[in-house]
């Protein structure tokens, strides 16, 4: 059996960071993730800290980027953000125009473009309702819900029944009542109340997201046992669910121990074609993507509308590398289905675009299963998430 040993969970991380700056805590955090997003925003939370700086470039970081804009807007001050192209791209608008309605104050550069931005940090005022109609991130609601506690009067949120990536947001809800917060959501409706956060012990737990590709591998592969430390059943992460995915599509099982989580392929598990709504799991669609095309999995994909809105265009970009493959994809009433009819496979060399986009990265990598002759465009570009993530697949490839 292999011990594959992937990172800290990145969602958890982040979400820790801005809840430990808030208390003021002198705990420790020492099992945070190693990911680029998580050092950057422990990089510059200790900048604002310390006084050392008021302006921050936050790259294409879509998690740092919402939360230090929220943060920034509760902390007396003049700051100003800048960002990567792409970022302008991405949902930043509807929670620039949320906090607004707390008495924020925050300038865009212009129409067109959303950086650099200024912020003057102020106490916010709540004791009121917002309404989120923005659908497209998760991170806008989970950033406002953050720094609810430090409004005056607390705060509610309202947000769109059919919000996408609600599991990011129920994390984010757990760790707040750990942490001391009282808070009640009932429907699409979070009541906030007005208080402090009070961390005595740090939350960790290793990130489902990264294990994902690692389940892809011994669905194509069907002979490897993993080992992953630290994968836990009982996990804040929505994105758990793979196990339950792998395991009805990809003969894929997973048991548990106290250190960690088994992963290997059961011939005996029946197989069953599957509808997959990704709607709660956007970050699980590439290596269940890759999956699929490796072997004889019959999967039809749906909750696929903020993909494109990732760190690259992921749904069209993927689609679009896998046709050097003879791999064709069907789109109908917004369900997509691929074609492995003309699927081939021949060790040709072959160049994988990965447009900047950690996850592109890792997913296409596991074809190199099925075809020897990949070669990865920007392979460092894992750093984002899963910075060892290479180190870890030269074990089992």
């Amino acid at each position: 059996m292999i011990t594959i040993n992937i990172p800290y969970s990145k969602s958890i991380s982040n979400r820790l960071l801005i809840i430990h700056f808030l208390s003021k805590s002198t705990i420790a955090l020492n099992h945070l993730s190693q990911a680029d997003d998580t050092l950057l925003l422990k990089g510059i939370l200790e900048k604002i800290s310390n006084q050392q700086s008021t302006n921050f470039h936050t790259h294409n970081a879509g998690t740092t980027t919402r939360f230090l804009i929220a943060l920034l807007s509760t902390i007396k001050g003049n700051y100003q953000i800048n960002a990567d192209e792409r970022m302008n791209q991405r949902p930043i608008i509807p929670l620039i125009e949320a906090l607004k309605e707390l008495g924020a104050e925050i300038k865009t550069t212009s129409q067109t473009k959303t950086f650099p931005l200024t912020i003057k940090g102020k106490n916010l005022q709540g004791g009121k309702t917002i309404e989120i109609s923005s659908t497209q991130s998760s991170q806008i609601l989970s950033a406002i819900a953050m720094i609810a506690p430090y409004c005056k009067g607390g705060l509610k949120i309202k947000y769109p029944e059919n919000q996408t990536s609600l599991s990011y947001l129920e994390m984010t809800l757990q760790m707040m009542k750990r942490y001391g917060i009282n808070l009640e959501k009932k429907d699409n409706i979070i009541d906030i109340k007005q208080g402090t956060y009070k961390i005595e012990e740090e939350t960790f737990e290793a990130d489902w997201s990264s294990a994902s590709f690692f389940y892809a591998f011994v669905a194509i592969e069907k002979q490897k046992k993993i080992f992953i430390p630290q994968l836990k059943a009982n996990s804040l992460q929505g994105d758990r669910i793979i196990k339950d995915i792998f395991q009805k599509t990809f003969s894929v099982a997973t048991t548990f121990n106290q250190e960690g989580a088994i992963i290997e392929y059961c011939a005996d598990l029946e197989k069953q074609p599957q509808e997959i709504d990704f709607t709660t799991c956007p970050d699980l669609f590439l290596p269940i993507l890759i999956a699929d095309v490796c072997t004889s999995s019959q999967l039809s994909y749906k909750g696929l509308q903020t993909l494109n809105l990732k760190e690259s265009q992921r749904l069209d970009k993927s689609i679009e590398q896998l046709q050097q493959f003879g791999i064709k994809s069907i789109v109908n009433n917004e369900v997509l289905t691929i074609d492995k009819t003309q699927i081939c496979f021949d060790n040709t060399p072959k160049q994988i675009k990965t447009y900047q986009d950690h996850r592109m990265a890792m997913a296409f990598s596991l074809l190199a299963i099925k075809n020897k002759a990949i070669n990865i465009e920007n392979p460092q570009c894992v750093s984002k998430s899963f910075p060892n993530f290479w180190q870890e697949l030269r074990k089992i490839i």
